[in-house]
Formats: structure tokens, sequence, C-alpha cells
């Protein structure tokens, strides 16, 4: 009797440990996954219109020559914008073909042409005028989605005293040319080699 009782209790232990064994490898595991996410890329959209006067029309110094813009922003992304102004002057039919013919906005040893940049603007030493900026080094600001910024100018005249009769007949073209960024991840300076029309 006393055997039966070794093996019934020798079982009993046998049970036990196979037990302690498959408790010991359930490791606590378990599987989910999140609803699907999508994101959309952002995109920037301004559209320009302006300046007011008419081409082919004859102007004298001191007149607004340009002044005018219309900005509207239908980006859905936060942005800066900045903007540069071309003149060119064509002297070729001029009284004097010999006067200046290249006129650049930004540098202070050119006056012949007389810039008032909006309050909201800043000229920079690039000769490019800035949104918002604070001041030539703080060329940063952010303009909001869906947000129409100022004009960029209040008047663009050519200077008086140094635009005389022998300008007379020259031809004058203002190229105003606005570049557009998005505010996050990307300054000027990284976009300077960029093709703009393909943002390459």
């Amino acid at each position: 009797m006393n055997k039966k009782i070794v093996l019934a209790l020798s079982l009993i232990l046998l049970v036990l440990v196979g037990a302690f064994t498959t408790i010991t490898y359930a490791w606590l595991t378990s599987t989910g996954s999140s609803d699907s996410i999508k994101y959309k890329v952002g995109n920037i959209d301004y559209t320009i219109t302006g300046p007011v006067i008419e081409e082919d029309t004859f102007v004298v110094p001191g007149q607004t020559i340009a002044s005018d813009f219309t900005i509207v922003n239908k980006s859905n992304i936060d942005t800066n914008l900045k903007v540069q102004f071309t003149v060119t002057v064509d002297v070729t039919n001029a009284k004097n073909p010999q006067a200046a013919s290249t006129f650049t906005i930004g540098d202070s040893d050119d006056d012949h042409l007389l810039l008032t940049p909006n309050t909201d603007w800043v000229l920079g030493d690039d000769g490019f005028l800035y949104f918002g900026a604070i001041d030539v080094d703080t060329l940063e600001d952010v303009i909001a989605a869906n947000t129409n910024p100022s004009a960029p100018i209040l008047g663009l005249q050519l200077n008086g005293e140094l635009i005389g009769n022998d300008y007379s007949g020259a031809v004058i073209t203002i190229e105003a040319t606005f570049y557009a960024k998005q505010d996050a991840y990307v300054t000027w300076e990284n976009l300077g080699s960029i093709n703009w029309s393909t943002g390459i």
C-alpha cells in the first residue's frame, strides 16, 4: 500500500512540474494596428496684379511709376515672401544715348530711383524687399495660410535731380519678381540655387 501512495505522489509531483514549466514559458504578447493616417503635401499659391500705370505711358521724374500691387494668397500653409524689382532703361532713342541704362534698387550708390517701401516690408542689402521683416538682419516673417499681405511699395519714382533732359525718349521697363517659400524647415539661403520654375 505504501508503494501505491508513493507512486500516486510521484505522479502528482510530475503533473505539478509540468504545470510550472508551462507557466514559465507563457510570455505576455499582443498585436494591434492604428487607424490609417493620410497626409497632403502643402501648396503655395500667390496671385499678384499691378502696377497701375499703363504700358507705353509717358512718365516724368517724380511721378509714381509703380505702386499698387494686389497680392492674393491662396496657400494652405504658412509662407515667407520677398520681391525684387528690376528696372532697365533703353536709351537707344534717348536725347543722350550715353545716359545710364541700368538702375539697381537697393544699391546705395545708385539713387536714380526713389523707392518708398510699405511699412510692412523692409529693403534688404541684397535688393530684395522682405515682407514683415523687423530690420535688414531679420528677414523672415510668417504669412499665415490664406492671409493676404500688403503691397510691397507705396511708390517708385525717377529721381528728378539725376533724371533730366538727357533721358528724354528713353524707354523704362519695370519688372517685379515675387518669391514665396514655405516658412518651416527651409531658409532663403537653402533655396539660393533652386530652380523656381521646377522647385528643384
